[in-house]
C-alpha cells in the first residue's frame, strides 16, 4: 500500500484472521511508562511467532526507533536479529532512523 502522505514510501500490513476476528498488524507500541520489557509484550511476540509458524511464514520483520533501547533489548531476547538501520518516514515520527530486525520462523 502506498503511503498517501509520502508516496515514495511503501507501507504494508498483514491481515490475520483468528476465529471470527480479523487482525491487521501494522505497529505495536506501548506508552512511555511501559518501555521496559513486560510479560505481555513478550507473550505477544511469542504468539506472533507461533502464528507465523502455523501459517508457514518464513520470517517476521519489524522496525524500531534507534533510541528505543528497551524495545531493541526485548526483540533481541525474543530471537529477532538486527539487519540494518534505515531512514524511514512515518506520520507519527517524520523522517527518522529505524533499526530493522528479523525473526526466522
Amino acid at each position: 500500500m502506498k503511503d498517501q502522505t509520502n508516496p515514495s514510501i511503501n507501507t504494508s500490513y498483514k491481515e490475520i484472521k483468528i476465529g471470527k476476528t480479523l487482525y491487521r498488524v501494522t505497529s505495536v507500541f506501548t506508552g512511555e511508562k511501559d518501555l521496559g520489557e513486560t510479560l505481555e509484550q513478550r507473550e505477544l511476540l511469542d504468539r506472533l511467532a507461533a502464528l507465523a509458524r502455523e501459517k508457514g511464514w518464513k520470517a517476521l520483520r519489524l522496525d524500531v526507533l534507534e533510541d528505543n533501547v528497551p524495545a531493541q533489548r526485548l526483540y533481541r531476547r525474543a530471537g529477532f536479529v538486527y539487519i540494518e538501520t534505515k531512514e524511514i518516514w512515518y506520520e507519527s515520527t517524520g523522517l527518522a532512523n529505524f533499526l530493522l530486525y528479523e525473526y526466522a520462523v
